[in-house]
């Protein structure tokens, strides 16, 4: 019977090397670093708990990727010699533990799963106004050589001197070779820049500074064509669960800019155009992407929609979903959707009612581009006109606002076109108050009709 274990009992402790091979196996590198970067936003949030559009003024997350070396240092508060006695070290989140509001980390692996994913060879210092410490790992000397039973990291109270500020820092070396191999590549290091520009767009457009080897990633922020003719759906919405925790849902949905001319051109060739890989869903958790420019069944394409096609190319929808991580529909790499999560199926809903509408607004502009002549498009006339606008400014509503539509175009229709002297058109738009072609158009003809062939014309 091996030691520890007593009578009518079995032995289920996990072996160490097994449990580190089997946490790190689930995930790629990219994502495993990108969790060390939640970890700093969530100091951040702790640091400066109330919202705004300057909340992280003054904070920074500077990583250097090398085949040599991993590094992410920040200066975003760091946290105590208590919470890494008792939490920040442990193989799952502990029960007790305080939740941040708002914060990504929810699993309590991230940091170890990175790490171990990383190398062989870890430091992890943080300072706060009060205290600071350090914890340095040989992983293969606490595997093999520290008790099997033994879970715990040697600790050391003092100041590192790379942390300046209150901040953590998290160095790993003697990295494994999939890793160096990763770190060294230009292509890798650009996606992993992307990726966190991606799913952290709302921090950097907060203030948060973050750089990867020296180049610091911009906020592009969201926007949706807006105009009195030409209005997005945007709303909140409060969602809750089964067990009562509750989320704030807002979404917003609309068009947004393209290429010049991009509205006349034929939508059955995908070749002619450019931007498609951005048009779509965009889902956030707590401010860190979970989709990007979706476009697949998970967000309703080719179930209750169509399948994505050309057509759809300048739509944009964003979820912002808000509230305890725990409730969060996120699996424990925060790469994909959760489809089991009662918030999520809930969130679901409102996308494809959403599509569904924007569907219907993309569908007619593709009529209109098929069956009417240039100067009698008021649908596509409103987009060119349209300018972007911020989410954060755009008006509540449940319904696309758009023009009416043209009359319709009867099949033995013949066209009447003709030309009139600028200054001429300009005097008849103003006694007509319309500056639209067509309808001047077929007022004078309607008129000429009446006076000359049937006084009681109407069409």
């Amino acid at each position: 019977m091996p030691d520890g274990v007593g009578e009518g009992h079995v032995d289920a402790r996990p072996e160490k090397r097994f449990f580190v091979d089997m946490l790190t196996r689930d995930i790629e590198l990219a994502p495993a670093i990108i969790d060390l970067v939640d970890n700093s936003i969530d100091g951040a949030k702790r640091l400066r708990p109330d919202e705004g559009d300057n909340r992280f003024d003054g904070l920074s997350v500077q990583m250097r990727l090398e085949p040599d070396l991993f590094e992410i240092l920040d200066t975003c508060g760091g946290f105590s010699r208590g919470h890494a006695a008792s939490y920040a070290f442990k193989f799952g989140r502990h029960r007790d533990q305080e939740a941040t509001p708002g914060e990504v980390g929810q699993f309590g692996v991230g940091m170890k799963r990175a790490i171990f994913k990383l190398g062989r060879d870890f430091t992890v210092a943080s300072r706060t106004d009060e205290a600071a410490w350090r914890v340095e790992v040989d992983v293969d000397w606490w595997l093999d050589e520290v008790d099997p039973d033994d879970w715990t990291f040697p600790f050391a109270d003092g100041d590192s001197p790379e942390l300046e500020s209150p901040g953590t820092l998290v160095r790993c070396t003697k990295l494994l070779p999939s890793a160096a191999n990763r770190l060294g590549q230009a292509l890798f290091v650009s996606r992993v820049l992307r990726e966190i520009a991606m799913r952290h767009a709302l921090a950097l457009q907060q203030g948060l500074v973050i750089e990867v080897n020296g180049r610091a990633l911009q906020p592009r922020p969201p926007s949706l064509l807006v105009s009195d003719a030409l209005q997005p759906i945007s709303y909140v919405e409060e969602l809750e669960d089964g067990d009562g925790r509750s989320i704030e849902m807002r979404i917003a949905a609309g068009l947004t800019t393209a290429d010049e001319g991009d509205e006349e051109t034929d939508t059955d060739d995908p070749e002619l155009f450019t931007g498609l890989d951005a048009a779509g869903w965009y889902v956030f958790c707590n401010g860190r992407a979970l989709l990007f420019a979706d476009r697949s069944r998970l967000t309703g394409w080719a179930e209750e929609v169509p399948r994505f096609h050309p057509q759809f190319r300048r739509f944009r929808g964003y979820v912002y979903l808000s509230g305890t991580s725990a409730a969060m529909p996120w699996n424990t790499s925060k790469t994909d959707v959760d489809e089991d999560s009662e918030i999520w199926e809930q969130t679901r809903k409102h996308i494809v009612d959403v599509l569904r509408k924007a569907v219907t607004v993309m569908n007619r502009m593709k009529r209109e581009v098929q069956q009417r002549p240039p100067d009698d498009r008021p649908l596509v006339a409103a987009v060119k006109t349209s300018k972007p606008a911020m989410l954060e400014g755009l008006a509540e509503r449940r319904t696309f606002v758009v023009p009416d539509p043209p009359p319709r175009i009867v099949a033995d229709a013949q066209r009447i076109s003709y030309s009139v002297p600028s200054e001429v058109f300009a005097r008849a738009a103003q006694a007509m108050e319309t500056s639209r072609a067509s309808e001047i158009g077929q007022r004078t003809f309607g008129y000429w009709m009446r006076r000359e062939v049937d006084e009681n014309f109407d069409a």
